[in-house]
């Protein structure tokens, strides 16, 4: 049972992982061609990539070359192959475990920033209440987490380092990432790396959806701050030299986690040109509020379609086989619908019976020899082709009576197909 759940499963995480190529190609695609302006068209694409884990059974791709490309898997997979795999992405989940376990720990060893030096933003803004802590590592932030617990962590050296509209313009950014949604993304890439781990574009996907999340932020914390582009392009230079940063800075803030100072130097210096792109341009509250409203909805309709799409072209969760298949004593198909041929039995799932005259009708037609005839049925399908379980009868070419049914009613056996209809 193990080996054939291994197997199966490696089977549909390879279809997957071929249709998340085409999503990620796409967006990465679009972040390559698009202009530094155009993060809000990106920012669509690359949150639709997370949908390709629903089009492993796709009529989409369910076409000859990618076929091919499953058989060919199909017979270089082995259970030690799908082993190691899925070993490989049960220790990165550990990892991820421990790190926000870890992290966990460390806020509550954390002081808190008294509520009265919030900004307005955190305190009227809708969703759970953000937390906003102070920590002694100086290393350690900006950087704001949580998906039902939100809070920001600031280190007590980058604020007293700043002004205190400059420190407020660092919680608004924090607080954009939250409120905007960027957390549940981060997390969900954190989990598709876990899942799709030996994938390159996988990477590439995560670093320019990091990227882009950052202009997002830096467009809202302008607005809703009181510093213009240029000052609070400052507060993002002064922000790197209070931290003094070095290669060796902890990795605890990487997976599902929005940093407020990237390490790197590309990325920040493409931050600073899109603050320059609002240079001169007064953006009102009003007018962000419904530029975000509008990408909400554009998201959201793409999602939507997306998942339409998915749900027309995809084939059934699975499909329970009325027909009875006839092989002869070499196990080769003979029918593969007895009823349309004109011939009746009763089967079940602990029982099978023909009658005598009957089976001499399917034996004369057929011209079967042998010792004995094997009738299939019940078998559960997947896809055109690949499936299993189901119940089989052998049947005694001398004594139709004689039957002897193939198919066990072990508790394997019913996990097995358990597995095979609702988890595989």
């Amino acid at each position: 049972m193990i080996e054939f759940v291994l197997v199966f499963s490696m089977m549909k995480l390879a279809r997957t992982i071929i249709a998340a190529t085409f999503f990620m190609a796409a967006a990465l695609a679009v972040c390559r061609f698009c202009r530094s302006r155009s993060w809000r068209l990106k920012l669509g694409m690359l949150s639709i990539v997370p949908l390709a884990c629903f089009m492993g059974y796709s009529k989409v791709f369910y076409i000859r070359s990618i076929i091919l490309v499953i058989v060919v898997i199909n017979k270089i997979a082995t259970k030690e192959m799908a082993a190691l795999y899925f070993g490989c992405a049960g220790l990165l989940a550990a990892r991820y475990i421990y790190i926000h376990k870890k992290l966990g720990r460390r806020l509550r060893s954390m002081r808190h920033l008294p509520e009265h030096e919030y900004p307005e933003y955190l305190k009227k803004s809708r969703g759970p209440a953000i937390k906003v802590y102070l920590s002694d590592d100086d290393n350690a932030g900006p950087f704001a987490g949580g998906v039902v617990h939100p809070y920001i962590v600031v280190p007590s050296l980058v604020k007293d380092s700043l002004a205190k509209e400059e420190f407020a313009a660092v919680l608004y950014h924090e607080a954009v990432h939250i409120r905007m949604g960027h957390i549940l993304i981060l997390n969900i890439y954190s989990l598709l790396k876990i899942i799709w781990w030996i994938h390159p574009l996988i990477y590439l996907c995560d670093a320019k959806l990091r990227e882009n999340i950052e202009y997002s932020s830096d467009e809202g914390s302008v607005v809703l701050g009181c510093l213009n582009t240029y000052e609070y392009g400052n507060v993002i230079l002064k922000t790197l030299q209070a931290q003094n940063v070095r290669k060796s800075r902890v990795c605890i803030m990487k997976e599902g986690i929005t940093a407020f100072s990237a390490d790197c130097y590309e990325t920040l210096k493409r931050r600073v040109e899109n603050l320059g792109m609002i240079k001169g341009k007064r953006v009102v509250y009003q007018e962000y509020q419904k530029e975000k409203k509008c990408l909400h909805m554009r998201i959201a309709a793409a999602v939507v379609m997306t998942a339409a799409v998915i749900t027309a072209t995809s084939y059934p969760r699975y499909t329970k086989l009325n027909e009875i298949a006839v092989y002869d004593d070499q196990l080769k198909p003979v029918i593969f619908d007895l009823a349309a041929e004109g011939i009746y039995a009763d089967a079940s799932d602990d029982e099978f019976h023909i009658s005598a005259q009957e089976f001499d009708k399917l034996a004369a037609r057929h011209k079967l020899h042998g010792e004995y005839v094997v009738f299939s049925y019940g078998a559960i399908m997947k896809l055109p082709g690949i499936g299993g379980g189901g119940q089989a009868a052998m049947v005694s070419m001398s004594d139709p009576s004689d039957v002897f049914l193939l198919g066990s009613e072990k508790l394997a056996d019913q996990i097995k197909i358990f597995a095979l209809k609702y988890l595989m």
